[in-house]
């Protein structure tokens, strides 16, 4: 166990230190052992002969020469250690760093499943629902031909065909308006539900950036900051509507008040901000989902939607600073008006 503990303590250091360790305590012991064996020889030499004598001093000779070759065969060998030693960490770092890019390569792959996924969802709900639409209105043009037909056959009693036609019509329209309300229902629900898409995406068109905000404050739970460059009716609203406790803050740049402004103003839990230098769409909920969108005056707006951890605390940080800013300037202006106020 002794020795064992010793050759652990020893390969904790650097191998450069061991290596110089090694060297010495070898070169010590083989000169405390040469030194020994001088002083015992030079003991038993003063009672010998002169031919002995010369012997013994022959013999002493070649073990200090035997005793020089051995510690440079040690330290040879301790090189040797450390090359490999130092050969098998090489090793390890190259095969950590292919490693890593073989999981950065999964990676790059996964998202781009992923968003091929979503691609092709949307795609098929839009299909769907253009495919029900059509059976719908092939369906509507069915019943109103079957209508005329009875109509035509049905001339002894006009005035009676024609009110049971009437109401078999707008029966019709009220069950085919309530099968086009329940799909565009079920569609907006299926935005509302949370992605199950766990990386970042883009977005283009200010209704696309609008729907995806809406839907995001619906999934709010405790907090959202909100940066809108222009007034906008179904954001403002659904900050109207977030759950029982939702703390949120919007910063809106707007010429006039509107009446939806004032409304959100005599709310606890809404903090409102004007601001003239919104440059950008941006909205983050609850630390876990961000979006963000500069303006483009000439081409539809592209936003970056992303629920990554990094992402979502950059862009949330652009907003929250944003917000902050324009919170102190109302600060500043207040304080101005009533310092006037007070001169």
């Amino acid at each position: 166990m002794g020795i064992r503990k010793e050759v652990e303590e020893r390969l904790s250091v650097l191998p450069e230190i061991f290596e110089t360790k090694i060297t010495n305590e070898i070169n010590s012991s083989l000169l405390r052992s040469t030194r020994g064996c001088e002083d015992a020889t030079n003991a038993i030499i003063s009672f010998m002969s002169d031919e002995f004598k010369a012997l013994v001093k022959s013999l002493v000779s070649s073990l200090a020469s035997y005793a020089q070759e051995v510690s440079e065969l040690f330290a040879s060998y301790a090189k040797g250690a450390i090359e490999t030693v130092k050969l098998v960490e090489f090793s390890v770092l190259v095969l950590r760093r292919k490693a890593s890019m073989i999981m950065q390569e999964k990676a790059y792959e996964y998202d781009r499943k992923g968003e091929a996924l979503i691609e092709n969802v949307e795609k098929v709900n839009h299909a769907k629902l253009a495919e029900v639409k059509g059976k719908v209105a092939a369906r509507r043009e069915i019943i109103n031909q079957k209508v005329v037909r009875e109509l035509d056959g049905a001339a002894s009693s006009v005035e009676e065909v024609v009110g049971k036609a009437r109401k078999t019509m707008e029966n019709a329209a009220l069950k085919i308006r309530e099968g086009v309300e329940v799909l565009e229902d079920i569609w907006h629900r299926s935005l509302d539900v949370t992605p199950i898409y766990t990386g970042t995406w883009t977005i283009t068109g200010k209704d696309a950036i609008a729907k995806q905000m809406v839907s995001m404050l619906k999934r709010t739970k405790k907090s959202a900051t909100i940066v809108l460059p222009q007034p906008n009716n179904e954001v403002l609203e659904a900050v109207k509507h977030v759950e029982d406790g939702v703390k949120v803050k919007v910063a809106v740049q707007v010429a006039v008040e509107l009446p939806v402004l004032r409304e959100l103003a005599l709310l606890n839990n809404v903090e409102i901000h004007w601001c003239s230098d919104a440059a950008f769409w941006g909205i983050v909920i609850d630390g876990k989902e961000v979006l963000i969108a500069p303006v483009d005056h000439e081409n539809p707006p592209v936003a970056t939607v992303s629920v990554q951890e990094g992402a979502v605390k950059l862009y949330g940080e652009i907003i929250e600073a944003f917000l902050a800013s324009a919170a102190k300037k109302k600060e500043q202006k207040t304080a101005e008006e009533k310092r006037i106020e007070y001169v």
